[in-house]
């Protein structure tokens, strides 16, 4: 079975800005800037679906939230936030070049995801994960299958889902990067272009670097990275799980 990731976005509060069609255009840069640099893994280019909201599918489902970390990334010298629904199933409709003219359990997910991500208990966590019961099923009893050990002494292992584990993590890496300053966000993306201290001391104007270390490490930026990777890792998991 083919199963696709499916991200859909809405800015965070458009409605009441009063600079619109900035925010318009600077949406449009942003998505042409994504499709170039995630081709390779798109089953069709990101397009603006309705106002604000756009929407991204990909064949690579296990890196749904490394788009969201992108999209928050390129709206962060703005100081635009994100709401994010992601959801991963198959298409009922044949694959096409428009993201408008396809349909199916992998953007019905993420639509339920981007409603539960504007309703969720903590305000500082936008981004939101859904998955069909089926899959969830699956998930807890190959744990239950492999940890029999565990499973025979801690019971509650039967009564956790993925939607429930990823987006544990999800709510705590986005609480950790919404207390991030301006100043430490952009070290980071420094990082993320540079890979190395050196390099940003080297390419930019920041001054040691024993001081790019402290604000990265105290932004909690290495948890967050790997936080990434543990969601990654599951949604490889599930993705096998549900195409075998």
């Amino acid at each position: 079975m083919s199963l696709y990731g499916v991200v859909i976005f809405d800015l965070v509060g458009s409605r009441r800005s009063g600079k619109r069609n900035e925010l318009q255009l600077r949406l449009n840069n942003n998505i042409i800037k994504f499709n170039e640099r995630y081709k390779e893994i798109l089953a069709a280019p990101a397009d603006v679906t309705l106002g604000d909201e756009w929407q991204v599918i990909t064949h690579k489902p296990a890196k749904i939230y490394d788009i969201v970390e992108t999209f928050q990334h390129m709206f962060w010298n703005d100081g635009i936030e994100l709401y994010a629904g992601m959801g991963i199933g198959s298409l009922s409709t044949s694959l096409v070049n428009d993201i408008r003219n396809m349909d199916g359990p992998c953007f019905h997910h993420a639509r339920q995801a981007v409603e539960s991500a504007k309703n969720v208990t903590s305000k500082r966590n936008k981004v939101y994960f859904a998955v069909d019961e089926t899959g969830r099923d699956s998930f807890k009893l190959e744990i239950a299958a492999t940890s029999e050990e565990v499973a025979a002494d801690i019971n509650f292992l039967n009564s956790i889902t993925l939607n429930e584990l990823v987006n544990v993590i999800i709510e705590n890496n986005e609480i950790l990067k919404s207390k991030m300053t301006f100043n430490q966000k952009q070290i980071y993306l420094a990082y993320l272009k540079y890979g190395s201290y050196r390099k940003i001391v080297e390419q930019t104007e920041k001054k040691s670097i024993s001081n790019i270390s402290k604000r990265l490490n105290s932004a909690e930026v290495f948890t967050i990275k790997r936080n990434g990777e543990v969601i990654e890792s599951l949604l490889a998991y599930y993705c096998l799980l549900e195409r075998s």
